[in-house]
Order: structure tokens, then sequence, then C-alpha cells
């Protein structure tokens, strides 16, 4: 064979390893990026799906927290007509006049109306409805001699117990915004809230009620 037969040789040589050098590195490339497109598709996938349930968790505490601020605000004014009510009936009361069937009509439905917005099963709203009851008797109880002292006593107590339930719901809002889920359990945010206001009170007109719930 001639020398240049043998360098021919080696060139064909030389250009086919290159060849199949160049098509495994090709085919290389081209796998790593069939992967890399898979495993970004993926992770594209996840983090969509991760912020579909993050913005459906978000609507639905944007939802929750708006209802919430609506119920907040209506008790509120219902506290307030409930007052409003009392002391009319206090005044009548004190004058020894006929108590009008619209004030009871009045106080009566506020009641109810009241009772409607609260949970029944709470302990702070169990307390509430005791003390109003215990109100509303004695301001229809015409019967009895009426004393400033007793309607004012009556009141500082139901108003200390109307602070905790709306002081306690606007904590409970703040922790929903803050963690993204509904708090069920109001029981430990009522007795927080109602020491933080009063510890007296706490102690003279809800301690027990909480003691006895735990049981």
């Amino acid at each position: 064979m001639k020398p240049t037969d043998w360098v021919a040789l080696i060139a064909a040589g030389v250009a086919l390893i290159g060849s199949l050098l160049t098509y495994l590195g090709t085919r290389q490339s081209t796998r790593a990026s069939k992967e890399s497109s898979k495993l970004s598709n993926e992770v594209s996938m996840k983090l969509g799906n991760m912020t579909a349930e993050i913005q459906g968790k978000q609507r639905l505490i944007d939802t929750v927290s708006t209802q919430r601020v609506e119920w907040i605000n209506k008790v509120r004014e219902n506290f307030s007509e409930f007052s409003k009510v009392a002391y009319n009936l206090a005044l009548v009361r004190s004058k020894e006049e006929k108590i009008q069937e619209e004030l009871q009509y009045d106080l009566y439905y506020l009641i109810n109306h009241i009772e409607l917005s609260l949970n029944p099963t709470e302990t702070i709203t169990k307390k509430f409805v005791e003390k109003k009851n215990n109100l509303s008797t004695y301001l229809l109880n015409d019967r009895e001699p009426f004393s400033w002292v007793l309607y004012s006593e009556f009141m500082n107590e139901l108003h200390y117990i109307e602070q905790v339930i709306l002081k306690s719901e606007w904590k409970r809002l703040k922790e929903e915004t803050k963690s993204g889920s509904e708090v069920d359990d109001m029981e430990i945010i009522h007795k927080q809230t109602a020491l933080k206001i009063d510890p007296e009170k706490f102690n003279s007109i809800l301690k027990q009620d909480f003691e006895n719930q735990a049981i």
C-alpha cells in the first residue's frame, strides 16, 4: 500500500471518529435537553397548581373576612340598639309609668335578632343570654321597685360580655388573615380576650363558666 493510501485511510478514520463523536454529543445534548424540558414542565405544573391552590385559599379567606367584618358591624349595631331600648325601658320604670307595647316589641325583636347572630354552643354566648335575660326580666317586671344602681350593674356586666364577643371576633379575623385558614374553636380566644379586657370581671362573671365547659 502506498503512503498516500495510508494517509487517506487515516484521514477517513479520523473523519469517521469525529462524526461518531459529534453524533454522540448531539444525541446526549438532545437527551439532556428533553430531560431538562420535561423537568421544567413538571416544575411549572407543580408551581401552577400551588399558585392556583394558594389563590383559591386567599379568595376564600377574603370572602370570609368580608363576611366577618359585616357580621361584626351588624352585631355591634344590634348591641347598641338593645342598650338604647333597655335605657328607654329603665326611664319608664323609674317614672313608674306603664310600659308601652312598642318598647316591649323592640326589646324582644332585638333579643331574638342578637341570639340568632351568635353561636349558641359557645360559653360566651350562653353567658350573654343569661345576663340579657336577667336584665330583660328586671326591666319588664313593673311589680317590683326600680333601682338605677341595679340597672347599672346589669348593664355593666352585659357590656363587658359584648366587648369580649366583638373584640374576640376582630382577633379571630386577624388570625385567619395571617394563617390563611379559618378558626373554628373560639373558646381560647374568648378567654384570652376576656382576661385582657378586665381580669377582675373575668373572675367574677366568666371564669366559672369556662372552667365548667372544660370539664
